[in-house]
């Protein structure tokens, strides 16, 4: 057992007197440790979030840029992608912005030190309790508070590890891919609107349809002249 944090428990009941209740003692001890934690555990959630996010919109930006596509009659349609990809990224870190600071604030706030496996907890906590040579000495009441800790936190990150993963996977790659599917759908009428024709080149169009039309005049003229003098 670490001593250190032994030692810390008893100058935290000197200073604050936690020991003349078991459950303050337990309960506000315990908080500081889950603060502890759940700082720890904040910054690790954000980083994996920032990670997956970079990882997913890297390859949907690959897979755009790599198509073989017109760079003037498509380019609006490239851009159109990008734009629908910009605004699923920025609702994705949104949501998962609240959601991180949920799972957050089940550490960081006092009312939330609690689990919704009491059962567990406390078959943990009397296992560590027996396994503890130094519960029964002088320093008894700290050796469990310092048990409830080590009970408490292996509870938490099981909670926190279960939960992360099953409201991150929701909110990311479960997200964009519904997301994706719905831009792929995207009908073939509101398609059109966007890819459109560059004046130029559509000018140029009209030029050319116009000396065609003048070609096949010009050549029903002459055939109609050479039928007259046969």
């Amino acid at each position: 057992i670490s001593t250190n944090i032994i030692s810390e428990i008893q100058e935290l009941n000197d200073e604050r007197g936690y020991m003349e209740s078991s459950h303050t003692a337990a309960h506000s001890i315990v908080f500081k440790y889950a603060q502890n934690f759940a700082n720890k555990y904040k910054v690790i959630l954000e980083d994996f979030r920032d990670k997956q996010i970079k990882e997913t919109f890297t390859l949907y930006e690959k897979i755009i840029d790599d198509a073989n596509y017109d760079n003037d009659i498509c380019q609006p349609l490239v851009s159109f992608m990008k734009q629908k990809l910009d605004k699923i990224r920025e609702t994705i870190i949104s949501n998962t912005d609240i959601i991180i600071d949920e799972i957050y604030d089940n550490n960081n706030n006092p009312k939330q030190i609690n689990t919704a496996n009491p059962h567990y907890l406390h078959e943990l906590f009397k296992k560590m309790m027996e396994q503890d040579s130094s519960h029964a000495s002088d320093d008894g009441a700290a050796h469990e508070i310092y048990n409830k800790i080590r009970a408490y936190l292996k509870v938490a990150r099981k909670q926190v590890c279960e939960e992360s993963v099953k409201r991150l996977r929701r909110a990311i790659p479960l997200y964009v891919s519904k997301e994706i599917e719905k831009l792929i759908e995207t009908s073939t009428i509101e398609l059109s609107k966007i890819v459109s024709e560059p004046h130029k080149r559509a000018k140029k169009r009209q030029n050319l349809e116009d000396h065609v039309e003048c070609m096949e005049i010009a050549i029903k003229l002459i055939d109609d002249i050479m039928n007259d003098q046969i």
